[in-house]
């Protein structure tokens, strides 16, 4: 225990910080000297501003457009009651870890960022935990912004209909977008964006609906197949895979604390944890029996691919919102995990010269990354297993045992909080595991079916792209 409080009073990045006390030693320390400069770093740093509400407000305009219609083709692989007790589940997982999370930085406020909260983990060898998550955030959300400018530009080929049109421009019209989307430095001023696209995503998925109902009405038979149980056809690397998609979505720990240090009162981050996780659980059970019910067994991995034209079209554009709106912010996560971590103590790391490269930094990686690699859907797919599962599972987890708990595990008062989190822990190492070889055999396969089509990077298929983000679980 000592150790830990010894490791909560550094940062995994010490030696940087000791370096950022200079002020002529690099451009930041030139920037902070300035007047300009330090206004912007006042207006963009203030850490006091979000209610309980806005935000909410922000996470959930982040989570819900990770990966709520992927959920829906896990639900035709779980079918009806699994699928539905997997959400509730997961959301009760994640909204009860994130408040362990909650009560660890708040006895820990030098905390800034999740990595740092992984830091504490590792007691003595804090900086090299802190370095290993860290790195693994900036990859996972640069990940998800390639992931959007990916179901953007198929998004921009859906709606305009133009095959002619190279996917690629499609995708660097995206990338542009999702910078522009990012300029905006204090979740407070995007706020607002973010409850248009919250609007933007229900309005999707009423729109789909309406398209499969309207079809299913036409139909002879009314509603799609769809099975109360698991389906027949289901393999055990489908479920597997189904449940770490559904998972995937409730994935918020990662970024809850950067949202938490702009609080006015981060204590209250519990509450907008809760109204975050019913919010969430809520939409995503729904939307995965809707489409389901409706799509039956033959719903697309990306569910609006399943709904009839005009519909489809029609969606598809409502949600060109959520898409950006939820891609910048995730860069803005991004860049703000990273600096905050680094560079914790320059003063100039929110001026607007310093955040503008950032953001041309993480967005152009993000787009080359997504673009240049054949499996990337795959690929995120791994990072849901290696990265998602032990956030939202395993690290609570260790936080109860190890710096939340007081006394002894299998007294009464901590008996049942420690089953609870023994379970999760269990789940997430299940997860964990089981989806990697999942993942890894997927990415194997996939590789080799993509040397064999000839699909390299930068082509001007737009099948590239459906196959790209209809596999992987980014709206």
């Amino acid at each position: 225990m000592a150790d830990l409080e010894m490791a909560s009073t550094t940062r995994c990045d010490s030696d940087l910080g000791k370096a950022s006390t200079s002020t002529n030693d690099s451009d930041l320390g030139e920037t902070s000297t300035s007047t300009v400069a330090s206004d912007l770093e006042r207006q963009a740093s203030e850490p006091k501003r979000l209610g309980p509400k806005k935000t909410a407000g922000n996470m959930t305009s982040a989570t819900v457009a990770i990966g709520v219609l992927a959920i829906p083709y896990a639900f035709a692989k779980l079918g009806m009651i699994a699928g539905t007790c997997v959400c509730i589940i997961d959301g009760i997982i994640a909204t009860y870890g994130s408040e362990v999370v909650v009560r660890v930085t708040l006895d820990h406020p030098e905390i800034t960022s999740f990595a740092g909260a992984v830091g504490l983990l590792w007691g003595k060898h804090h900086k090299i935990g802190c370095t290993i998550a860290l790195f693994m955030v900036i990859a996972y959300l640069n990940m998800l912004t390639g992931a959007h400018a990916l179901f953007g530009a198929q998004s921009f080929g859906i709606v305009f209909d133009s095959p002619e049109t190279c996917d690629t421009y499609l995708g660097v019209a995206a990338a542009g977008i999702l910078f522009l989307c990012a300029l905006t430095r204090t979740f407070h001023d995007f706020t607002w964006f973010s409850y248009i696209g919250l609007s933007s995503v229900i309005s999707t998925l009423m729109i789909g609906l309406v398209g499969l109902a309207v079809k299913g009405i036409a139909a002879q038979g009314g509603t799609s197949n769809w099975s109360w149980g698991i389906p027949a056809d289901t393999t055990w690397e489908s479920g597997i895979k189904a449940a770490v998609a559904i998972l995937f979505a409730f994935s918020w720990v990662t970024y809850q604390i950067t949202f938490q240090n702009q609080m006015k009162e981060p204590e209250k981050c519990v509450k907008s944890i809760r109204i975050l996780g019913t919010m969430c659980t809520f939409v995503y059970t729904l939307t995965g029996a809707l489409f389901y019910w409706l799509a039956g067994d033959s719903v697309a991995s990306l569910a609006l691919l399943s709904v009839p034209q005009p519909y489809r079209r029609a969606a598809f554009a409502v949600a060109w919102p959520v898409i950006f709106i939820s891609g910048g912010l995730t860069t803005i996560l991004c860049a703000r995990s990273f600096l905050d971590q680094v560079f914790p103590k320059k003063q100039g790391r929110y001026s607007r010269r310093v955040w503008i490269l950032t953001d041309a930094v993480l967005t152009t990686t993000a787009f080359v990354i997504a673009e240049t690699i054949p499996v990337f859907g795959a690929l995120l797919g791994l990072m849901g297993s290696l990265f998602v599962a032990p956030s939202t599972c395993i690290v609570p987890a260790l936080f109860w045992f190890m710096m939340v708990k007081k006394g002894r595990w299998y007294e009464r008062k901590n008996l049942m909080d420690s089953t609870v989190f023994a379970l999760m822990f269990m789940y997430g190492l299940f997860l964990m595991s089981g989806g990697t070889y999942v993942a890894m055999k997927t990415i194997i396969e996939e590789s080799s079916k993509a040397t064999q089509e000839g699909r390299g990077p930068f082509s001007c298929t737009s099948a590239e792209y459906r196959r790209v983000s209809a596999r992987g679980m980014i709206l």
